[in-house]
């Protein structure tokens, strides 16, 4: 007893020590690392909002012109996906196959002509080709530009094949030839190989697949399936 008369002090300070050191492990110290990080993140708001202020009144100037140049851009844009299809399915490639093998068949009929020789319809120049498939070569901001391969087997003389060059050249579709085979000879005139062409295709999400148009004949086939032609007599 009289030694807790003498030490009362020391023992006081002893547990007043005890009490505090959960106090500032549990309550203050981390009260004090969220007000830190608090006062950081803060810190960083009013850093960012003051850095945005300054940009808006550096270009309240141009402001004005923003818009109209957007708006340009669009323009741009969509004139820019008018040059390309959204998709090229089978009927799109069967028919681009079509306007080729037109190209050879008019090539072989001015040849003809010039050698006064007599044009035969049923003779025409065919192409043979395997479907393409669709591959992404590139996404963009706003779309995806891809691609569709057509592998096409040709038959032709020097001017169609000259005549096929200049409309992938200066064709409205764009595209490109991946590699080409020739073998020609200059007694008969005629020219083979194999020639790979990519049709690029551009989708920007929105636009909605046009079927194309196909001038049908006027009449095809017969009334009645069932009845026979009657032989002239």
């Amino acid at each position: 007893m009289n030694f807790l008369k003498r030490n009362w002090k020391l023992l006081l300070a002893f547990l007043l020590l005890a009490a505090a050191v959960p106090v500032y492990f549990l309550g203050y110290r981390p009260a004090k690392l969220k007000y830190e990080a608090e006062q950081l993140l803060l810190n960083m708001s009013i850093q960012s909002l003051r850095q945005t202020i300054e940009d808006d009144r550096r270009y309240a100037e141009v402001q004005p012109l923003i818009d109209p140049a957007k708006e340009t851009v669009n323009e741009s844009w969509k004139a820019l996906c008018e040059k390309f299809p959204t998709e090229m399915r089978e009927e799109d490639q069967i028919l681009y196959i079509l306007y080729l093998e037109d190209i050879f068949n008019d090539a072989k009929k001015k040849a003809q002509e010039e050698r006064k020789e007599k044009t035969d319809e049923d003779d025409e120049l065919l192409i043979d080709f395997n479907f393409g498939s669709m591959e992404y070569l590139k996404v963009l901001n706003n779309g995806v530009l891809g691609g569709v391969s057509l592998v096409v087997n040709y038959e032709t003389n020097y001017q169609g094949l000259q005549d096929l060059v200049r409309f992938l050249a200066t064709d409205e579709r764009v595209t490109s030839v991946r590699n080409v085979r020739v073998d020609y000879d200059k007694e008969t005139d005629k020219a083979t190989g194999e020639m790979t062409v990519l049709c690029y295709v551009l989708s920007d999400y929105t636009d909605v697949y046009e079927v194309p148009e196909v001038d049908a004949p006027e009449k095809v086939g017969k009334d009645n399936i069932y009845t026979m032609e009657e032989e002239a007599s």
